[in-house]
């Protein structure tokens, strides 16, 4: 269910993991298997986001995009904003419901670095500042 929320389907986690800390908290499930299986299950969801977008990637958004008004213009300056910004925007975005479920998507078709993408943020403070 964790894989389901991760990729673009909207599914409240919610639905999982409240019930589960609820079991947990009884004893009748352990906190780590939890923590491990949501962790996984939301790996799992954002690759298939993340090969989406690699596979199918600018091409078909060149060819599609504009019935979810996403013309070649917006996704240059996407692409380019996510060049300079990606790897905070998707440490961030998947703290954030709704974004979480599609930060993936621009990771993807920027081939973001697939380790990277999925464990080691990285942080490159502006230099000057």
């Amino acid at each position: 269910m964790m894989a389901i929320e991760s990729s673009f389907i909207p599914f409240p986690s919610e639905i999982v993991l409240v019930p589960a800390g609820y079991l947990a908290a009884k004893g009748d499930m352990s906190i780590a298997y939890i923590m491990g299986s949501a962790l996984g299950g939301s790996l799992v969801g954002a690759f298939v986001n993340y090969y989406l977008a690699l596979t199918l990637g600018r091409k078909f958004l060149l060819k599609f995009g504009k019935y979810f008004f996403i013309f070649p213009e917006t996704l240059d300056k996407m692409e380019n904003y996510f060049q300079s910004h990606g790897h905070i925007s998707t440490f961030t975005g998947r703290l954030i419901p709704g974004i979480r479920q599609l930060i993936s998507i621009p990771a993807g078709l920027a081939r973001m670095n697939i380790v990277e993408f999925s464990f080691l943020p990285r942080w490159e403070p502006e230099s000057g500042r």
